[in-house]
């Protein structure tokens, strides 16, 4: 919930290492749908999100993108990215993140942006080393 201090810290992170793709997406993601509107700015975020998204063609980057769109006002290139974005997930068999899409589709489609900028079970809350992750 400490929404500008997460944005001080993703900037000052992207000055250490502009080229780290997590952080800027992370960053560009808060930038979208930060609850608090202080944070939120449609036009940098997508200026974050959209060479991104061209670069990696990531599906956790599609959903940035298109938060980033809705949040741009852009609702219909929002809604097409994140059906896109849908069907990658399940071709990658990622049922967890169906719900979360599904609300901010229906969002896109209501003409609103998503204030919610991750799920509540997204991998960044629960991070895993590498060493957790071996048998």
């Amino acid at each position: 919930s400490r929404y500008q201090d997460a944005k001080q810290l993703l900037q000052a992170g992207l000055v250490e290492d502009p080229r780290n793709q997590s952080m800027a997406n992370a960053f560009a993601r808060l930038l979208a749908s930060a609850p608090d509107p202080r944070v939120r700015d449609g036009a940098k975020a997508l200026a974050v999100a959209k060479p991104l998204f061209e670069a990696t063609k990531s599906p956790e980057v599609g959903q940035t993108f298109a938060m980033a769109m809705a949040e741009a006002g852009d609702f219909e290139h929002a809604i097409k990215l994140q059906q896109e974005t849908m069907i990658a997930y399940d071709r990658m068999g990622a049922p967890q993140a169906k719900p979360f899409l599904e609300r901010n589709l229906a969002l896109f489609r209501q003409n609103k942006p998503t204030r919610e900028p991750w799920s509540g079970d997204a991998s960044v809350f629960h991070p895993r080393s590498p060493a957790a992750a071996r048998p």
